[in-house]
This record gives C-alpha cells, sequence and structure tokens, in this order.
C-alpha cells in the first residue's frame, strides 16, 4: 500500500505516518524513508511563504537524527477545553491580536454563536491569559505574547475537525 494511501485511511499527513512508522521501528533510519532533495529545492522552499506551500496539516516536528534539542521544540500546547480552543482558532484566524479587539457581542452572535458554554470558555482563556480583556471585560483580543502558544491550540482545533 502506497504511504499517501495509508495515511488517508488513518486521517493523518502521510509525514506524521512516516515519522510514527520510524519511532516503532517499521522503517530503519528516518534515511531510508525520506526523498532525497538538492540544495537548490532547499534554497526555493527557504523563499517560498510557509502558508501557502505546504498542506495546512500540522506535521509533528522531529529531526531526523532523533530527538530535538530543547530551545528547537516548539513550546508545549496546554490543556484547554474543546470550546476554548475552538474560541481561539476563531479568534486566530480572523486575526484578533493585540490592540485589535472583538466585543463581546460580535463573538457571541457571529465569530463563536455554534461554540457550547462560550461564557466559560472565554472565561477559562482569560485566567490561563491567552485572552486580554478590555478593562470593562467588554472586548478581548489574543495576547500576542503567547503567540506559539496560541496558534499551536489553533491548529490542534483545526487538526481535531478534521479528523472527525
Amino acid at each position: 500500500m502506497k504511504t499517501s494511501d495509508a495515511a488517508k485511511s488513518l486521517n493523518i499527513h502521510p509525514l506524521n505516518l512516516l515519522l510514527r512508522l520510524q519511532s516503532l521501528g517499521g522503517v530503519g533510519s528516518p534515511e531510508e524513508c525520506w526523498p532525497v532533495v538538492d540544495e537548490g529545492f532547499i534554497e526555493t522552499v527557504k523563499h517560498l511563504d510557509q502558508k501557502t506551500s505546504f498542506p495546512k496539516e500540522a506535521v509533528e516536528s522531529q529531526s531526523l537524527g532523533g530527538r530535538q534539542k530543547e530551545s528547537e521544540r516548539p513550546p508545549p500546547s496546554p490543556q484547554v477545553s474543546a470550546s476554548a480552543a475552538e474560541v481561539i482558532e476563531n479568534l486566530w484566524r480572523k486575526n484578533y491580536w493585540g490592540n485589535k479587539k472583538v466585543r463581546w457581542e460580535t463573538m457571541h452572535n457571529h465569530f463563536c454563536r455554534n461554540i457550547k458554554n462560550l461564557k466559560e470558555a472565554v472565561d477559562e482563556l482569560v485566567e490561563k491569559g491567552y485572552l486580554t480583556p478590555v478593562p470593562d471585560g467588554d472586548a478581548y483580543s489574543l495576547d500576542p505574547g503567547r503567540k506559539a502558544e496560541i496558534e499551536a491550540i489553533a491548529r490542534w482545533s483545526i487538526d481535531a475537525k478534521t479528523r472527525s
């Protein structure tokens, strides 16, 4: 069976399948399962916008030699409820960071109207520091200081929807 067909049947990205096989000992060294690329390809990829060049599925980050150095790893995704992750995803997609605020009524009536327990999810995100409220608590934005964590949560939320 082709790797791409096996990955489709498991609803995961083909690269994640290769990484999982390698970690389980299903293939030899990583070099045996990865295609060979030349320097020209690497330079081209460096100059492309990653958002448009690669599939939207998250690919697990792992160096070919095994485990990554601590400094190279993305920060771990903290535990938030599925509703809170969905709120983050919606605000992330609409680019509500820092000074760009979204009012509660807009979230409740438009952006997040299908999210169960929205008030609890927003309270959770404020408590954990992912959402910053304005002083009167009527508008919110994503905290740019936690961008890497927020993006990881948003991608997790997107992946969760594609798996189900």
